[in-house]
């Protein structure tokens, strides 16, 4: 977290060009301010710090327009700062500018009054300056996470243990494949020689069932019959039938 330095507008610190009139007020900082009232007066500090805000008076829109005036660190471009007034009561304390994103060196700020016969009435300047105990804990977190941990230390053991591992599901995956197809080849075979043997099976019962014996067509001769009396033996045993 960021220190503060607070300085008064009355400070040796703080640089006026001719022309400012110090003000005396119990609601300001140290009692006192500076007013301006024509344009082109400046007020100018030089400071250290990452920042610096600047604080000051708004007075009553009865009593005089709103302050206008512009605000430039270094060599950067001018920002302007318009009050807003209150009816008929003065403002204290009242931030004119703020810029907190400066490297943490030595700066130049310039105050400059813009409108002739509107009173620019500076209270006090607030100065941001790097905490040395900040610097140090964020240069802490930035090392931590490169900083390695047991656990995160790689183990050649355990590296071996995982190829070992690995190894032996691959064998048994391919020892698995092998009698897989080794039985579905057996079974195959097999249901190939049941289906032969019953087709033969089924072939010779209907050979059986077509026999001259089964279907009864076959005629008993006597083999003591005169071949001569065949047809007339054979035509008598059908009569008979």
């Amino acid at each position: 977290m960021s220190t503060t330095k607070t300085i008064d507008d009355q400070d040796p610190s703080v640089e006026y060009s001719a022309g400012w009139h110090v003000g005396t007020s119990t609601s300001a900082f140290d009692n006192t301010t500076s007013r301006a009232s024509s344009a082109g007066l400046t007020a100018s500090l030089n400071f250290t710090g990452i920042g610096i805000k600047v604080l000051g008076t708004i007075q009553a829109a009865d009593v005089g327009p709103p302050p206008m005036s512009s605000y430039t660190i270094d060599s950067s471009p001018p920002q302007n700062f318009t009050g807003v007034q209150m009816p008929s009561s003065a403002q204290q304390k009242i931030m004119f500018f703020e810029s907190t994103a400066l490297p943490n060196r030595n700066h130049s700020l310039v105050v400059t009054s813009l409108k002739t016969g509107a009173a620019l009435i500076l209270d006090y300047f607030v100065v941001i300056l790097e905490n040395p105990a900040s610097t140090t804990v964020s240069s802490s977190n930035v090392l931590s996470p490169t900083a390695t941990t047991p656990s995160e230390t790689s183990n050649p053991t355990d590296t071996s243990a995982s190829t070992s591992s690995a190894d032996t599901h691959s064998n048994a995956l391919r020892a698995l494949t092998i009698t897989t197809t080794i039985l579905g080849g057996m079974f195959i075979l097999s249901l190939i020689s049941f289906m032969i043997l019953r087709y033969r099976r089924r072939r010779s019962a209907v050979w059986d069932d077509q026999s001259p014996t089964r279907s009864g067509r076959v005629l008993e001769i006597n083999t003591h019959l005169n071949p001569q009396n065949l047809n007339d033996d054979a035509r008598q045993y059908l009569n008979q039938k």
